[in-house]
């Protein structure tokens, strides 16, 4: 990873002169954390792909708005969290209606497991399908601070929290998925 100091002087160079090429350095330099992030959230490959593109689509014409108050990091993940989470409650509002006026067959979305093993791909089923039932914020906690590692300051900026608020969080979506899991 480049100094952060040479990142800041392609925003400005961005941002003052909408130089594409230093934009396509952001995009490099950030694009596999943003799709992770987006794909453990979504629990969909595809769906995130077009999110992750969407995330920067939307970074580029906002530029001007990151003050540099955070990391770009932060500012683009907290992009990237939202976008996620307004898919999903696109998704559960369509469920809904669905489920009200009785459309057909109920699409079941989810990555596939790498996994060749049954036990284990069974394992990763049972877990997915736990995590779905997460709520938007607990789910992003989760994924920022025990799947990415994030740092929880960082993760807090990211969710807009306090650390207090994401401790909670993640403490409530381990508290869910033990019940969901049966380990409780």
């Amino acid at each position: 990873m480049k100094a952060p100091r040479e990142e800041h002087e392609l925003i400005q160079r961005f941002q003052s002169q909408g130089c594409q090429e230093c934009f396509g350095e952001l995009y490099r330099r950030h694009k596999d954390l943003v799709y992770r992030l987006i794909t453990k959230i979504v629990l969909d490959e595809c769906v995130a792909q077009d999110l992750t593109q969407d995330t920067f689509v939307k970074a580029s014409s906002k530029i001007e708005q990151f003050q540099g108050n955070a990391s770009f990091k932060t500012w683009l993940c907290r992009i990237a969290v939202n976008d996620a989470h307004q898919h999903l409650r696109k998704v559960i509002t369509a469920r809904k209606h669905m489920e009200t006026y009785g459309a057909g067959a109920e699409h079941r979305g989810g990555m596939a497991s790498p996994r060749d093993s049954l036990f284990w791909k069974e394992e990763n089923r049972r877990i997915t399908e736990a995590i779905k039932t997460l709520a938007p914020e607990l789910r992003s906690a989760l994924v920022l601070t025990v799947i990415e590692g994030m740092n929880p300051q960082e993760a807090a900026r990211i969710q807009g929290c306090t650390r207090s608020t994401l401790y909670w969080r993640v403490h409530q979506a381990r508290k869910i998925l033990k019940k969901e899991l049966g380990h409780a």
